[in-house]
């Protein structure tokens, strides 16, 4: 009893502190819609990068992950070559030109930067735009919330319900007062312990408890040689589809819009997303590792769970003392909150920001704007509480699902317009979301994601294949607004 008593404080000081970090951000930084969304403007290399892999790794990473590889082992590697091709693609060619030309354009989200940049005042590509992404993050959110659940029920004996509640209030109240600037803060400081924790806990069993590394995977292999094996025992068209799914599932990052929200609100400096991409590799490096690892540590330690996604809750409970133990549950919610605050933001943004004057053709002031987004996101909030309760499927394949599908909706859309945009009008910009959105959801639906391929495959690349094709075989005249960006590439290109 006052062992989950000293969890508890541990657990409660360190949410304490993320409100209060919250309350401090939104000082000065949620005035108008520019404070609220983007802080401004104002971040770094090591806020934006740690903010963005934090974002990024989820409650999917102890819960998930974790889970998945302690039933297939490290298969699950293959994602890292993935993301470190992803990060590099989105770090340095996405990146910086999408901080330059949404300035230029003055966009505030994804789907503002399309509107703006294909001149569409009729706003169907950011009427479309905005109905996926809230579709894609009210589940996504649900499945951080179901993460919550898991964990606090296992170490503190929580009710499941109730640990949802919980975690949902706590982050709605910092975003709420903080907006922007409190997210970016808070996943911070909450990337950091989440990168001790992924780090030191494997070390910890590896040469503690478990003996070493050869004896540790000497035991891995005895309970199972598949998971060594990097396709577990896979051959021929299942291995390669195995492996080309994860990969391809980094490169998707490159269209998530709560991760694409940090590249809008960065300082105006080309070394931002340079030493911000190594950042971000280094932390995705060791974030999978360790999560690979502890996986396999759980199925070593507790080879007969009945639940995988309870492993990691489970093995720290048994094993350290109640304010390591209160250390460790605060870098799983670390991650939680990380990602659940972002897209709640971005969720809201979408609504109150893009939405509302559209629907009600209606000017706002600053402030009433800003009051609007405050009552959207209690909204929000709830909605993601429901879908959790729900229970719908697995953490691991609930966030791949939705992160796929957005993945696919917008990563394609997104690099036309940057790199070629007089590619794209606005028909074939519409008809590439909800064909890549849609060829990705009937994908998952039809059972084909688990027996051929991951659905942002062919997601990405039905996407792809409408924008060429409606570009060379329906001709129009060009549509989209050029930029400072588009004039300097010209330059380049001449010379």
């Amino acid at each position: 009893m006052s062992g989950n008593f000293t969890v508890l404080a541990v657990f409660t000081i360190y949410m304490a502190f993320m409100m209060w970090i919250g309350i401090l951000s939104g000082k000065e930084s949620t005035n108008d819609e520019q404070g609220f969304y983007l802080g401004n403007r104002s971040f770094g290399f090591y806020s934006t990068a740690m903010s963005s892999a934090a974002t990024d790794t989820s409650g999917w990473i102890y819960i998930g992950a974790v889970g998945y590889a302690y039933m297939c082992g490290i298969e699950f590697m293959w994602m890292v070559p993935g993301y470190a091709l992803g990060g590099v693609i989105s770090w340095l060619m996405i990146g910086p030109k999408l901080r330059r030309q949404s300035e230029s354009l003055e966009a505030m989200d994804l789907i503002d930067y399309f509107e703006k940049r294909l001149d569409d005042k009729a706003h169907i590509l950011k009427i479309i735009g905005g109905l996926l992404i809230i579709l894609f993050f009210i589940p996504y959110m649900g499945s951080q919330l179901k993460s919550a659940a898991i964990t606090m029920n296992v170490i503190l004996d929580t009710n499941y319900i109730l640990a949802m509640i919980i975690t949902a209030a706590i982050v709605t109240f910092y975003c709420f007062f903080g907006g922007y600037k409190a997210v970016v803060w808070t996943d911070t400081v909450q990337g950091t312990l989440m990168l001790l924790v992924l780090l030191g806990v494997p070390v910890y069993f590896i040469f503690g408890p478990l003996g070493g590394w050869e004896s540790f995977w000497t035991q891995v292999y005895g309970i199972d040689p598949h998971l060594t094996d990097v396709v577990y025992g896979k051959g021929g068209n299942a291995a390669f589809g195995m492996v080309l799914g994860y990969l391809t599932t980094g490169i998707g990052t490159i269209g998530q819009p709560h991760n694409l929200q940090r590249y809008f609100a960065t300082k105006d400096a080309e070394d931002v997303f340079y030493k911000g991409m190594w950042v971000k590799a280094a932390f995705n490096i060791i974030s999978m590792t360790g999560a690979c690892l502890l996986g396999l540590i759980a199925r070593v330690i507790m080879p007969e769970i009945a639940d995988p996604e309870y492993a990691f809750p489970t093995l720290i409970y048994g094993t350290f003392s109640p304010v390591i133990c209160g250390v460790i549950i605060a870098g799983i919610f670390a991650a939680i909150q990380s990602t659940f605050d972002s897209q709640l933001l971005v969720a809201v943004q979408t609504v109150a920001s893009d939405f509302l004057p559209i629907v009600s053709r209606k000017k706002f002031g600053e402030r009433a704007k800003v009051h609007i987004s405050r009552i959207t996101m209690i909204v929000l909030s709830v909605l993601a509480f429901i879908i959790a309760v729900l229970d719908i499927d697995t953490v691991f394949y609930l966030i791949l699902f939705a992160s796929n599908c957005m993945a696919s909706a917008f990563g394609p859309l997104l690099v036309f317009l940057l790199c070629a945009p007089q590619m794209v009008t606005k028909k074939s910009a519409i008809a590439a979301m909800l064909v890549g959105a849609g060829v990705a959801t009937v994908w998952y639906v039809s059972g084909l994601t688990q027996t051929v391929i991951w659905e942002i495959v062919p997601g990405m690349l039905s996407a792809t294949i409408v924008i060429i094709a409606l570009h060379y075989f329906i001709k129009g005249e060009r549509e989209f607004v050029e930029t400072k960006d588009d004039t300097m590439n010209h330059r380049i290109r001449r010379n």
